[in-house]
């Protein structure tokens, strides 16, 4: 499973974390940029077409009280998703895939938090 930026695709590495001995299945997190494969495949984010953000924001809450996880969106959404994007968040997991993979899912999880659970 390859793991795209911080946006709410996280929240299937979350659930795929949380299952994977239940599932016995061998997960397997890669950093990797999402507004690459959104620019290769033509689509656009979520934040640039209205319809993508109501089904995200109704999607959020249907997660947020399946899973029972704190997941909202960022206050400053557009800045954090447009202008921060995930570049550094990805080159520093790579960075961390590279010397620790073990700690991988970790830093994974918790820059994803920092994003939609704080």
């Amino acid at each position: 499973m390859t793991k795209g930026s911080l946006e709410v695709k996280g929240t299937m590495e979350l659930i795929l974390c949380r299952y994977q001995n239940i599932w016995n299945i061998n997960l397997q997190l890669r950093p990797s940029l999402i507004t690459g494969i959104m620019k290769d495949s033509g689509n656009k984010p979520p934040g640039l077409l209205p319809r993508k953000g109501l089904y995200m924001a109704n999607d959020l809450k249907l997660l947020r009280h399946h899973l029972q996880i704190p997941i909202h969106f960022p206050k400053d959404f557009l800045s954090v998703m447009l202008e921060k994007g995930s570049l550094s968040a990805m080159r520093f997991l790579t960075a961390v895939n590279l010397e620790h993979p073990e700690m991988l899912e970790k830093a994974s999880r918790e820059l994803w938090m920092r994003v939609w659970s704080r």
